[in-house]
């Protein structure tokens, strides 16, 4: 037997065998308890202001099962352009479900739906209007505690749903068992959504090993659009399992903009990639027409997408780029049909081979037209891609064996041979010299971190109104894990920070810059949605445990507003605090130095950046009038020891402040940092360090000096 005949009979047994896997999970195991509600619903046109008392009086129709109906039996009722309506469903329950608690088991429902039970809320899926977000292909399970059952007489389900586009409802929907309908709703939800996370991960690290073959290996460029379309197939399959991946739950992901860039944009992407690789398989030479025309198609078809103004004119755009797709696909079938008619014999074996690798997608996108176009089962996962994966495997497959053929070819060729020996020789003194090189480079590197990172955490360079301001930014390093940052326009200081984050050297660093944009944008949005410096230190908290991922280092930190002043030159304070060092506030007027901390009654715990731990960082609120001074600091200042293992505590810092509150902040930070170099002595500092002083001078004509400055 040749060996595209082998080959062919492996990719037979795949495709069986994926086909197999889809009758065993289409198999209907339930339980004799089971109540299917399939002949039992009615449905009502409503609107968004409806609830379930209105619902009472609507006028429900019988809606025909979806097998004996168009698949989106929605859609013939209310159309494409969005709509309300109630679906209501009755059961009673038997006497061998009494007094248990039950499930209802929706395996799936387009576009987004809330559910009662006997006029008691249970739960929803995705979300209505204005924020629509569909609950894609989840199972929906809903839970009926055995206090909202009626033991005896009639049970009443309604279903409010937001129908948009080709919406419906899948078959088999029923109530059981809450245990058996929960095992029956997490099995729907694997197949249809979390299978498609593990065929993901397979993809991800196809992308990443075939982009480094081709790295390695320039000349098959068959590697790099095999890698990227294994790249633009994962993204292809995020809205498949998007109800389990966090990005699809994030408030700045709208749906219509999620739907666009990952099953439309996508799409294009693997079917120009797809034929792409066909092309480069076969060693074509790809004219100079086609490669004018596919980038030409790719960014027609998406940026019609990507501009489309509403979800509606997106769904009118399908055929017209599923032409453009044909086309786009057209190109490498008629390269695999030149080579398989041709005269060259490698050329002939090659198409059959790309032939056989797309047997499986062909296979199984029959399979799913006869399924759910014909058959209208619905409720089944999309087994072309499945069978896409199936393709997938088979080119891995064929695209290892020829490189470990180049490999061990090549290696044959260099074996025993002295040059070889020699050149080996060679590459290892050149790559100590290398690796001389990259730590003076590192050290050089290092330098450059430690300018720009005091570049990215600059000192004032003006003068705020009514405050005197001054800053002290010590690394005890290169490069420092504290950062800083004040909020003004123009010359009116609005707000301040001072984070600290775990750990020292460059990855705090870097940890300091990702939070630097994350601090800011948070304050910002508080100012202008005028909310709480607390919620504002919250939302920074969420976004630094989404943005520093698995990195285990967290921040402690400050946030304040400056509000005012008043006529009399009393400025007002809003500070939250997560888990720093408290701040210390002279008071001009007594003479007298306190710490600034919450209330009693109030908790604060917690930091910034850990996950899975509960937080509370309760606003603080004061107020500044002349000659106040604040000053605040990381623990580099008070957790500093001196020979004796003394530290320096904050209580030195106390002192410091009492005696020397009537001086100007460049002063008052002079006499700090004096006292703790004197307290330390020759002890090198083990952590950074940053002192913060602030100084209120009082009322100031704002308008007129401002007025001065522009002029």
């Amino acid at each position: 037997m040749s060996s595209s005949g082998r080959f062919g009979g492996k990719i037979l047994i795949m495709a069986l065998l994926s086909l197999l896997t889809f009758g065993l999970m289409s198999c209907r195991f339930g339980s004799s308890t089971r109540i299917y509600l399939n002949d039992r619903i009615s449905w009502a046109r409503t609107d968004a202001h409806s609830n379930v008392y209105s619902a009472a009086f609507a006028e429900f129709k019988e809606l025909r099962k979806a097998r004996e109906s168009h698949k989106r039996c929605f859609e013939p009722l209310v159309g494409r352009d969005g709509a309300f309506i109630w679906l209501k469903m009755e059961f009673t329950v038997p006497e061998m479900l009494r007094y248990k608690s039950l499930g209802l088991v929706i395996p799936y429902l387009h576009f987004s739906d809330k559910v009662w039970l006997n006029n008691v809320y249970v739960g929803g899926y995705g979300e209505f209007p204005p924020n629509e977000k569909s609950s894609l292909f989840q199972s929906h399970l809903y839970y009926f505690p055995n206090s909202m059952i009626r033991q005896e007489g009639v049970n009443t389900i309604l279903v409010k749903v937001w129908v948009h586009g080709r919406g419906d409802i899948s078959d088999f929907v029923f109530v059981d068992e809450y245990d058996s309908a929960s095992r029956t709703s997490d099995m729907i939800t694997f197949w249809n959504v979390r299978m498609y996370i593990m065929f993901s991960g397979g993809m991800l690290c196809a992308f990443i090993l075939y982009l480094l073959m081709y790295i390695g290996r320039r000349n098959e460029k068959d590697n790099l659009s095999f890698s990227l379309l294994n790249l633009s197939t994962v993204c292809f399959l995020l809205p498949f399992c998007a109800s389990d991946v966090p990005i699809y739950d994030m408030e700045f992901v709208s749906y219509f903009l999620f739907t666009k860039l990952a099953l439309c944009i996508s799409f294009f992407f693997v079917v120009t990639f797809a034929s792409l690789f066909m092309m480069q398989y076969l060693r074509v030479r790809i004219s100079p027409l086609v490669r004018f025309a596919m980038p030409v198609l790719l960014l027609t078809a998406s940026g019609a997408c990507l501009f489309a103004p509403d979800y509606n004119f997106l769904m009118r755009l399908t055929i017209p780029c599923l032409v453009m797709m044909a086309f786009q696909l057209g190109f490498g079938i008629r390269e695999v049909v030149r080579a398989f008619f041709g005269a060259d014999a490698q050329a002939r074996t090659s198409a059959r081979i790309l032939a056989v690798g797309f047997l499986p997608t062909i296979c199984t996108i029959l399979a799913d037209f006869i399924l759910r176009d014909i058959l209208m089962f619905t409720a089944q996962p999309y087994i072309s891609i499945f069978g896409w994966q199936v393709s997938l495997f088979v080119f891995i497959m064929i695209l290892t064996v020829r490189y470990n053929r180049v490999y061990r070819r090549n290696e044959i060729l260099s074996f025993n041979l002295d040059t070889e020996v020699r050149a080996k020789t060679k590459r290892l003194s050149e790559a100590n010299e290398r690796l001389e090189l990259e730590m003076r480079r590192s050290n050089v590197d290092l330098e450059m971190a430690s300018i720009v990172q005091k570049k990215f955490f600059p000192l004032p360079e003006v003068s705020f109104l009514g405050w005197d301001v001054a800053i002290a930014y010590e690394a005890a390093a290169k490069v420092s894990g504290d950062l800083f940052d004040y909020y003004h326009e123009g010359r009116t200081l609005r707000g301040m920070s001072l984070f600290d984050v775990s750990g020292h050297g460059i990855a705090a660093s870097l940890i300091t810059m990702l939070s630097k944009h994350i601090v800011y944008e948070s304050f910002r949005d508080s100012n202008e949605k005028a909310r709480s410096i607390s919620t504002a230190l919250y939302r920074v908290n969420e976004q630094i445990i989404e943005a520093k991922g698995d990195i285990e280092n967290y921040l402690t930190g400050l946030l304040i507003r400056f509000t005012g002043p008043d006529e009399n030159g009393t400025c007002g304070v809003e500070m939250a605090n997560a888990g720093h060092p408290h701040p210390i506030l002279f008071r001009a007027a007594t003479s007298s130095v306190c710490e600034i901390v919450h209330d009693e009654g109030q908790f604060q715990y917690g930091a910034i950046g850990i996950r899975d731990i509960d937080v509370s960082f309760p606003e603080i609120r004061f107020q500044m009038e002349e000659g106040d001074v604040f000053v605040c600091f990381t623990d580099g200042l008070t957790e500093a020891m001196n020979e004796f293992r003394d530290q320096f505590g904050k209580e030195r810092v106390m002192e410091i402040l009492r005696a020397s509150g009537g001086k100007d902040a460049k002063a008052i930070l002079d006499d700090l940092v004096s006292s703790l170099f004197g307290f330390i002595g020759e002890v090198p500092r083990d952590d950074d360090m940053t002192i913060i002083v602030l100084r209120r001078t009082g009322i100031q004509d704002d308008g007129a000096e401002e007025l001065l400055e522009e002029l």
